[in-house]
Formats: structure tokens, C-alpha cells, sequence
């Protein structure tokens, strides 16, 4: 292979399905990656450009409650609303198949209710759970307590309060937007529910899986380092702030009912799902394979199905697929260090 038709892997965020886009969103992780993707392309590259709508989550349960509809209904409108307008945009999310030719890639823009990005997560979460990488732990959440004694636990948009860091006074139940801090739900100053203000909560016991992440702290920190020379200064910085905390165990799983169902048996687990962080980001290698699954094979693609390994894997002769990832300042740890741990 030549430089002239280098594989390259053009990773596009995925936008919350729980409202439209703005200019703020075009101008930020999409309207750049198509330029990228058109640059690549005529440069002869074979170019697969992935993304889709990320439809788990309580960004979308918190839109449903508040307009009193179904979280499919969220996201089906959205989906559909946000794709239309990257598409009037000129965005090159169609057609799907490089004019060139199917052996030149293509694109997709998909979504995370897809049956088979469902099940292939569920198949990285069964075979990390295997190789003993995640940890059951008992943990305390706040449980808002209803009139009718049945009550919920709340996740973390459930809940806002005081930010343990640095005082903001509406940081999220397990992270601050102001300053990037994560932390234990139960660290959060003066919570509130964020549906239901003047409702009682209290701290309750709930199991979970943990993802072992604090066991990649050495390996990360050398990513890091060897990314140095290419990564954006805000990159680095944000990057070096999570390692330099110190990386802890992480939750997979979340008291919600929306969200991929946990390959696990047993009446503990109901009412659980995948934490939408863990399943989220791996949309990126879901997609290519869903693309090549249902595109490339069907439009004859010598690959057939395994043809998006050529966007990330090594071949034979040791030339690896060029990666190149467009998203907002609020995602970059969870590309810089947690995307790469998993």
C-alpha cells in the first residue's frame, strides 16, 4: 500500500438524540470532520467516516419525563431530525459507498438503539466481565423517596448540587461541567433532585460493576506521553488532569431502565443497564462493523463482513489504519483515557 490510498478512520462524535443541533455543534465535531473526509478523499485515501446517534442515557429519560412522552419517542424524533439537517448541511453522510467504489469505504451515521450495536457491546461487556476486569461492588446512591413508597434511585442528571472541587453550585451527580472533576455521587454538596426539587431522597446501597480502570494508570500515562507530539494543547491539559487524579474504578452499570440490558442473570440485575459511557464510545467500532455487515458485503466488498478491519487493524505488511477523532472539550477524557483503556 501506498501513502496515496491509505486507510483512514474519520471517528465523528455522537450527538445526544435528546434535542436538534446547533451552529455551536456544526461548527465544533461536525462540519470539520467532512471537510476532513473530503480532503482525505481526494487525496486518494480510503476513507470510513463513522458516527450516529447516541439514543441511551438520561440525557434522553430527563427530555422524555419533561415532555411527558416515551424515550423512543425522543430519540426517533431527533435521530431523524439531526440526521435531515447534517444532510441539508452537505454533509457526506450519503451516499454510504464511496463513489469510487466500495473498496474506497464510505460512510454511516447510525444509532446506539441498533440490535446489533446492542449485542456486540454486550458481547465486550460479557468478555471483559470474563477476564476479570470489572469488580461487584456495593455502593450508596441517592434514592428519591415518592409518596407512594416506591421511589427511584436517581442517576446522575437526576441530581445536581454543590461541586465537592470547586464549589459550582449546579454540577451533575458524578461530574462538574464547570471543571471537569468526576467524583462519588455521594460527595456532591446539598443534592437536589434536579425533576423534583422539594422531594425527600436519601442514600441507599446498590450493586455494581466496576471497570478496572485505575489497572491502566501506568499504560495511559505512556499514551499519553507518546501522544503528546499531536494532541492539542486542551487535549494534554485535560488529559494530564484526569491521570494526575489518580484513575479510578469506573461504573458499567446504572440503576435505569433505559439503555442496553446487561448480559447477566439473576433478579439483582432488573431495573440495570450498560452505563451509556461504556457503550457510547464503542459505537465507533460498532459502526464500521454494522457498515461493513450490511453495506459493504451486500455492495460486493472483496472483504465482505471483515471488511472493516482494514480501518482497524495492522495489515500483513505492517501499515496501520490512520484514526482521526472530532468531538467537543467535554468528551475529550473519555477519548484520551478511557476509549483507549477499553
Amino acid at each position: 500500500m501506498t501513502d496515496a490510498s491509505e486507510y483512514v478512520l474519520i471517528c465523528v462524535a455522537w450527538p445526544y438524540a435528546n434535542g436538534p443541533l446547533h451552529l455551536g455543534h456544526v461548527a465544533g465535531c461536525y462540519l470539520p470532520p467532512d471537510i476532513q473526509a473530503r480532503f482525505e478523499r481526494a487525496k486518494g485515501n480510503k476513507v470510513l467516516m463513522v458516527s450516529g446517534s447516541d439514543e441511551h442515557g438520561t440525557p434522553i429519560t430527563v427530555s422524555a419525563e419533561l415532555e411527558g412522552v416515551e424515550p423512543q419517542d425522543i430519540v426517533d424524533r431527533y435521530h431523524e431530525i439531526n440526521q435531515q439537517a447534517l444532510l441539508d448541511l452537505g454533509c457526506s453522510w450519503e451516499p454510504v459507498v464511496d463513489p469510487r467504489g466500495i473498496e474506497y469505504g464510505g460512510s454511516l451515521f447510525n444509532r446506539t438503539s441498533d440490535i446489533r450495536h446492542k449485542t456486540i457491546v454486550q458481547q465486550n461487556f460479557t468478555k471483559l466481565l470474563d477476564a476479570g476486569l470489572f469488580e461487584r461492588r456495593t455502593t450508596k446512591q441517592y434514592y428519591e423517596v415518592s409518596s407512594n413508597n416506591k421511589g427511584r434511585f436517581l442517576p446522575d442528571r437526576y441530581v445536581e448540587g454543590i461541586c465537592p472541587t470547586c464549589e459550582y453550585d449546579s454540577a451533575r451527580g458524578d461530574q462538574c461541567d464547570e471543571c471537569g472533576a468526576t467524583y462519588e455521587a455521594i460527595e456532591l454538596k446539598s443534592p437536589r433532585s434536579k425533576m423534583n426539587p422539594t422531594a425527600a431522597i436519601e442514600i441507599r446501597d446498590t450493586d455494581h460493576f466496576f471497570y478496572r480502570l485505575d489497572l491502566f494508570q501506568n499504560v495511559l500515562e505512556q499514551h499519553a506521553n507518546d501522544r503528546n507530539s499531536v494532541w492539542k494543547s486542551n487535549v494534554k491539559a485535560m488529559t494530564k488532569q484526569w491521570l494526575d487524579m489518580g484513575l479510578r474504578p469506573r461504573a458499567v452499570t446504572r440503576d435505569l431502565t433505559w439503555g442496553i440490558q446487561l448480559p447477566l442473570e439473576g433478579e439483582e440485575w432488573d431495573g440495570k443497564c450498560v452505563y451509556v459511557w461504556f457503550e457510547a464510545v464503542q459505537g465507533y467500532t460498532t459502526c464500521a462493523q454494522i457498515w461493513a455487515e450490511s453495506i459493504a458485503d451486500k455492495s460486493g466488498h472483496p472483504d465482505g463482513k471483515d471488511s472493516w478491519k482494514n480501518w482497524w487493524m495492522i495489515d500483513d505488511n505492517g501499515n496501520s489504519p490512520r484514526h482521526l477523532y472530532f468531538l467537543g472539550k467535554d468528551n475529550i477524557p473519555f477519548h484520551t483515557v478511557i476509549w483507549p483503556a477499553l
